[in-house]
């Protein structure tokens, strides 16, 4: 936590000693190591300094965090203070909007802040907690991050959590179905792409309804349920598989953002396993660990080359006008590379998601599919939040860039 903090005093020291301002790191009362999602921790403090600098003309940005134990575990707060602008009591509550602006903000001096504050918000809730504000115009804002019960560990308890992850990378399953039902598209898409790769077949329901339905022609090996849905809900629809002798042997899992006590005995006696929102990738993996057959692999599995199409697309078949094109199109890409490793070094959802599509217009303007695909996965990751695979996609940049110019100087 202590090391993240400091990160970001090294991102944004350049950036505040050009306005002039100081930039104050306070981190030091902090445990030694605690279980949090450190990426998307990581893009929520970001996107919090780059603003906090931005609407500070002189003065000082403040970053501190604290720690105050707990019965379940470790409270963090972390404040981002600035002493710029401010914001008016009545539109404080409106500036975790989307796209929303400050009244009688200057847009040409300032911008607007985007997505950002929506997108963080929405990221400290994904991970128990929440973002609030305090400001008074003219004398500044204080953005804090708390994040509530945290699980402490040791530096033992470091290395089990990193062997984890190797793990589960090495995880190899047995050919199955699994059927994901949830009545968010997100919801679904997000655990779809934590099993990528995985070589299951993932199927998708909306609703209860629809769930037992596809139970009943498919027989999944499993089912993950969403508990809340419109009409037949999760638990009414998992004991309606239960109680159907042909389907009582799938297992099914509830994932559920919360219950209450009483509701997770219930959950007990009914499913085969629990899941809370937001889960992990390892959390999902190692609950099909649980229900599935599988073994571990020797070694970790090479990552895919995500460029191949770029490096086997042909420029043969072209015409000398889209030749033409393409030439412009390395020259264009050549002047992206910097911007690249900006955003690659912030990684600013919203910053990201517009280099992404501009990679895709680029793509569709000069007629090559290898960058519409790229933009397009890009994409899919900020939708995601998925900040650990948006910097992998972003590291390619170069790689792609270098394929395009090889087929153009030899097509």
């Amino acid at each position: 936590m202590k090391a993240l903090c400091n990160e970001l005093g090294q991102i944004f020291a350049q950036k505040t000693q050009e306005q002039g301002i100081d930039l104050i790191i306070e981190a030091d009362d902090l445990p030694k190591a605690v279980v949090i999602d450190e990426l998307r921790l990581r893009q929520i403090l970001v996107n919090l300094a780059s603003n906090a600098i931005k609407f500070t003309d002189s003065g000082h940005v403040k970053i501190s965090a604290t720690a105050e134990p707990t019965e379940a575990g470790t409270t963090v707060r972390i404040a981002v203070e600035d002493s710029g602008i401010g914001i008016p009591a009545a539109q404080q509550d409106k500036v975790f909007g989307a796209f929303e602006q400050m009244t009688g903000q200057s847009a040409a001096r300032y911008g607007g802040t985007g997505l950002g504050l929506a997108i963080s918000k929405r990221l400290a809730q994904m991970m128990n907690g929440d973002i609030t504000l305090t400001s008074e115009p003219g004398r500044g804002s204080t953005f804090t991050v708390e994040l509530r019960d945290l699980a402490t560990v040791s530096k033992e308890g470091l290395a089990d959590l990193d062997g984890d992850g190797a793990e589960i990378a090495r995880v190899e399953f047995e050919p199955a179905k699994i059927l994901i039902v949830d009545d968010v598209d997100y919801n679904r898409l997000l655990v779809k792409t934590y099993l990528a790769g995985y070589g299951l077949d993932l199927v998708e329901a909306s609703n209860g309804e629809e769930a037992l339905a596809i139970c009943g022609s498919d027989h999944p090996a499993l089912v993950l349920m969403d508990l809340r849905m419109a009409g037949m809900s999760g638990i009414e629809a998992a004991q309606t598989l239960k109680a159907d002798e042909a389907l009582s042997d799938i297992a099914v899992i509830a994932h559920t953002a919360s219950a209450m006590r009483q509701e997770e005995e219930r959950i007990g006696e009914i499913f085969d396993g629990y899941l809370t929102k937001p889960a992990s990738k390892t959390d999902v993996v190692r609950e099909l660990m649980r229900h599935l057959p599988h073994h571990l692999a020797d070694e970790l599995p090479e990552a895919p080359v995500a460029t191949t199409a770029a490096t086997t697309w042909s420029a043969d078949s072209l015409t000398a006008e889209q030749r033409h094109q393409l030439s412009g199109l390395v020259s264009a890409l050549e002047g992206e590379i910097g911007p690249c490793e900006q955003i690659r070094q912030t990684l600013t959802i919203d910053e990201v998601e517009i280099f992404a599509s501009r990679m895709q217009e680029l793509a569709t303007n000069h007629s090559f599919p290898p960058l519409s695909d790229w933009g397009g996965r890009l994409a899919t990751q900020t939708a995601l939040y998925d900040i650990a695979a948006m910097s992998g996609t972003l590291d390619e940049f170069p790689l792609l860039v270098e394929n395009l110019t090889s087929i153009v100087a030899n097509s």
